[in-house]
């Protein structure tokens, strides 16, 4: 897919998706994706604008943390057909760096908006829990999504999370403290 990395060494295909690292070359998408107001909106500790110099940062990032880690703990989401990067998913690194045997992560996902209404998200989840439970080990999942994101609620309960717990002004975004809906999934 591009000269300048490695060859991935992590793919899972899902429905018409997978999920691997990111490229040097994914750059001006995530920009692209990362810029349009319904996904920063649902999303917290983004910088808006968001730059080419933020998405080279956040691929390194995401490099970095594989490192870190020694496994993926951020994928790119990507038509399996084309190869396109479609948005991201993973596990949030705050749980792990916290914790040398974490069974409690959080998940986090976003998908550019042209992209929305497939299906996409809910195969996500669904990938993220069977890597989650079956190949890391961790014993539940949760994520936090905005009182307002609804879409993102959905996708959760298709996946058999359930909600937890509100967390009042849990979030600051736009200058304002903001709620969060904890929903979470047990492993089986």
């Amino acid at each position: 897919m591009d000269s300048n990395n490695k060859t991935i060494e992590y793919s899972t295909t899902i429905s018409n998706i997978i999920l691997t690292e990111f490229l040097d070359s994914d750059d001006k998408l995530i920009v692209e994706y990362l810029s349009e107001p319904e996904i920063h909106k649902n999303l917290d500790y983004l910088p808006q604008p968001y730059t080419l110099n933020d998405a080279h940062n956040f691929i390194q990032w995401c490099r970095d943390l594989k490192q870190q880690f020694q496994k993926n703990i951020n994928f790119a989401i990507r038509d399996q057909n084309t190869g396109q990067l479609i948005g991201s998913c993973g596990f949030n690194e705050k749980d792990l760096k916290d914790n040398t045997n974490p069974t409690e992560v959080g998940i986090g996902y976003w998908i550019g908006k042209k992209h929305w209404g497939k299906g996409i998200g809910t195969a996500v989840v669904n990938a993220l829990s069977k890597i989650g439970f079956n190949e890391y080990g961790y014993s539940k999942l949760y994520a936090n999504v905005f009182e307002w994101n609804i879409g993102s609620q959905k996708i959760l309960f298709k996946n058999e999370f359930v909600k937890e717990k509100i967390l009042n002004n849990y979030v600051e975004k736009n200058g304002k403290l903001e709620n969060v809906i904890k929903i979470s999934k047990v492993k089986n």
